[in-house]
């Protein structure tokens, strides 16, 4: 007699759980960690843990499945109690509700935890003493050296009163080389204060910092030229998109849902897919979108007062076009 029983899928969906895959959820973590990895599985997945996870029966879980598609119930609500189940099952009932509020809180909500541990400042530091970001860190422990205090602020982990603070990097560089992946108002709102704010703590002024800036760029001579570019363009607003460290530009457009989405479809391999999600309005917001002889104006109009060089591909072009692009961009 051989008796078999099906693989459960890992956090991915694609490839069977594994903890050397890291799309695991061991069986022994803490019911936070727990609950959360739960919540990050797809809606299709979440049946299949249903099936395999829990006491479930095949007709409830069936019924289940036809509430949601008709709307009477959410996807969401249903991903909660599933989490709420198979955190019980390994822990208790009171530990899952305490893990479902943290996630709310934490996750959801965007708040501190509870516990986040909390570290004395050196006795050096007192009334109105000032101190570095980056001496600060290593000075509590949080950071073992001044080049991973810096790091650590050039990839925004460092949050300041709710807010996070790069504004260190801005102290001591000699320009920055922004990422493609930002709009007009998050280079206005976000980027640019920072900059402000470390110029001015190092007593430095606008003119000694240069701004560079890649930029998206949609056109085309012909109109099968264009359309492969903003297609080209789209998917990879969706690929940055789909990253969690580059969610708050997302957010700052009310765009902050998409995020999880693109990085679900990322985890399942849809990269095609995921490009479909950007609407013309997102692509507008990201992207200088018009006819080969408006680019330069467009480009002048959108960065023109916030950035000193950019980098544009314009392989889309003919050499003749990209040179009075260029040209026009070179003398304003």
């Amino acid at each position: 007699i051989i008796a078999t029983t099906p693989l459960l899928e890992g956090l991915d969906g694609a490839q069977k759980m594994s903890k050397s895959l890291d799309n695991y959820i061991g069986v022994t973590e803490p019911p936070e960690v727990m609950y959360r990895k739960v919540m990050q599985i797809s809606d299709e997945l979440m049946f299949r843990y249903y099936e395999l996870l829990t006491g479930m029966s095949m007709p409830e879980i069936e019924s289940l499945k036809a509430d949601i598609a008709s709307g009477s119930r959410h996807p969401m609500q249903a991903k909660r109690d599933l989490a709420l189940r198979i955190v019980s099952d390994y822990h208790s009932l009171e530990d899952a509700e305490r893990a479902a509020a943290v996630f709310r809180k934490v996750v959801q909500e965007r708040q501190a935890p509870d516990d986040m541990p909390v570290h004395d400042l050196p006795a050096t530091i007192h009334g109105d003493s000032v101190i570095r970001i980056d001496k600060l860190l290593r000075a509590i422990g949080l950071c073992s050296s001044g080049a991973e205090a810096n790091r650590k602020l050039k990839e925004g982990a460092v949050s300041i009163n709710g807010k996070k603070h790069r504004a260190m990097s801005f102290e001591v560089a000699d320009g920055l080389s922004g990422h493609p992946f930002t709009t007009r108002s998050y280079m206005r709102d976000t980027t640019l204060p920072a900059v402000e704010r470390g110029l001015a703590a190092a007593g430095r002024d606008r003119s000694d910092f240069e701004i560079a800036y890649p930029g998206f760029i949609v056109s085309g001579q012909d109109e099968k030229t264009f359309e492969e570019t903003k297609r080209a363009v789209k998917k990879q607003i969706s690929f940055y998109g789909s990253t969690p460290a580059y969610r708050p530009v997302l957010e700052s457009e009310g765009w902050g849902d998409l995020q999880l989405e693109l990085n679900r479809m990322s985890k399942q391999g849809q990269w095609d897919e995921m490009g479909l999600l950007i609407t013309d309005e997102m692509l507008d917001a990201f992207a200088v979108v018009g006819e080969p002889g408006d680019l330069a104006r467009g480009v002048l109009d959108r960065y023109g007062e916030v950035v000193d060089r950019m980098s544009p591909n314009l392989r889309f072009l003919d050499e003749a076009t990209q040179r009075d692009v260029i040209a026009s961009l070179s003398a304003n």
